[in-house]
């Protein structure tokens, strides 16, 4: 992954043409650039900034702020340059980016801090503002997505059969390159009558060093309402597909599902039943009787069914609210449980349990990360490739716990 990294940085660095951009004589400069220079509205693009020095020390990043984009994740690695015959030391710092607006978009300076050495102070340098331009893609579709890039999805159903009235759990999952992270919940085709419940959704990502690819994964409790051979859909997404340029449908067959008869034999929850004889359309042979009601009573059945479905569905919105918001008032307590078991691992496996810590608060508590939370992933990215400054996980671990209790304070407050 490094190397790859490494191949970009030099890529950039032989295309913005820096031995003639070589401040004469400084031991301090920075650049920056976004690249590619240009790109359409929805694109991962990647703020570079560079920093050199004529001694080996360690290298901060402030990060600017990105009106009229998203921000993505944040990368750096460490090489050497000889440039007019002088050493240079570089951190190179890619902060991936995603145009949210068309036209010309600006990002200010941002600040880089070099660190202090025995015999010098530390040293700050400030960028130059960038300027690029994003374009919508030509020709877009009334239901495109807005997702830009290389995308796949997925739609999946946890059972094939399912009992009347028992929860069936459904899965839909879109990854690629674009910002699926703000892509709202695709649309359910489902059976008339029967009620989907979305839990929070979940955003995974992960980089090869030059590109970002992202993962956003919603997730449904869906109830069925009456017995038969059914099926379960999305509805399809159009997104464009940057290496051909093209837009892009992407599709997900239809799952069957066999709703088998509850346990005592009915094929038609109350309330869909009701529904059913309100609307003429009859009901299934297996819940037919001989038996006919009272007139007066159907006038009276059909009210009540009405007032009991509206009573279940209240009752149902209201538990998932809160368990909702169980988690996320306990968000930092199930944090703090879980770094502390991360903390007795070591090498990668620590890693990956604080990292996967930091996504689950982040989705227990249903916000944005914040600078705090970003810097403290950083370290932890950081831990894999050079030494650390924290000498156990345990250190480690204790630093995000910091980060997160911090971003706990400013949410409740």
């Amino acid at each position: 992954m490094r190397r790859r990294f490494l191949a970009l940085v030099l890529i950039f660095l032989s295309a913005v043409g820096v031995t003639a951009q070589v401040p004469s004589g400084e031991s301090f400069f920075v650049m920056a650039e976004v690249v590619p220079s240009e790109g359409l509205v929805g694109q991962q693009m990647n703020y570079v900034v560079t920093a050199y020095s004529d001694t080996l020390r360690d290298v901060t990043l402030t990060p600017p702020a990105f009106a009229g984009m998203v921000q993505g994740d944040i990368r750096s690695v460490g090489s050497s340059v000889t440039l007019e015959g002088k050493q240079y030391n570089l951190v190179t710092f890619a902060v991936t980016v995603y145009p949210s607006l068309d036209g010309v978009l600006t990002i200010p300076s941002a600040e880089i801090a070099f660190e202090g050495t025995v015999l010098t102070g530390t040293e700050t340098r400030q960028t130059e503002a960038v300027t690029f331009r994003a374009m919508m893609p030509a020709d877009a579709p009334e239901d495109f997505s807005g997702l830009v890039g290389r995308h796949d999805s997925r739609f999946s159903v946890e059972v094939s059969a399912a009992e009347l009235g028992q929860p069936i759990t459904a899965e839909y999952s879109i990854r690629g390159t674009g910002y699926v992270g703000g892509l709202p919940a695709p649309e359910l085709i489902l059976p008339d009558g029967w009620r989907a419940y979305l839990d929070p959704a979940q955003v995974t990502t992960i980089s090869d060093g030059t590109v970002t690819t992202s993962e956003k994964t919603f997730r449904w409790r869906i109830m069925p309402d009456r017995a038969g051979a059914l099926s379960l859909g999305v509805a399809p997404l159009t997104v464009y597909d940057l290496p051909t340029a093209a837009f892009v449908t992407l599709t997900s067959e239809s799952i069957p599902i066999q709703v088998l008869p509850g346990s005592n034999g009915e094929t038609v929850r109350a309330s869909a039943q009701a529904a059913l004889e309100n609307s003429g359309l009859g009901l299934p042979a297996a819940t037919q009787t001989n038996i006919s009601p009272p007139f007066e009573a159907i006038w009276w059945f059909i009210p009540l069914s009405a007032a009991v479905f509206l009573l279940a569905q209240a009752i149902l919105n209201r538990i998932f609210a809160a368990r909702v918001e169980a988690y996320r008032k306990n968000a930092l307590t199930a944090a703090k449980i879980r770094l502390e078991g991360a903390a007795k691992k070591s090498g990668e496996s620590a890693l990956k349990a604080i990292e996967q810590t930091v996504e689950w608060y982040l989705n227990d508590k249903q916000i944005a990360e914040t600078t705090g939370i970003r810097g403290a992933l950083i370290l932890v990215e950081s831990a894999r490739y050079a030494p650390s400054e924290f000498d156990t996980v345990r250190e480690l671990a204790s630093a995000v716990y910091m980060a997160l209790s911090q971003a706990d304070g400013e949410v409740e407050s």
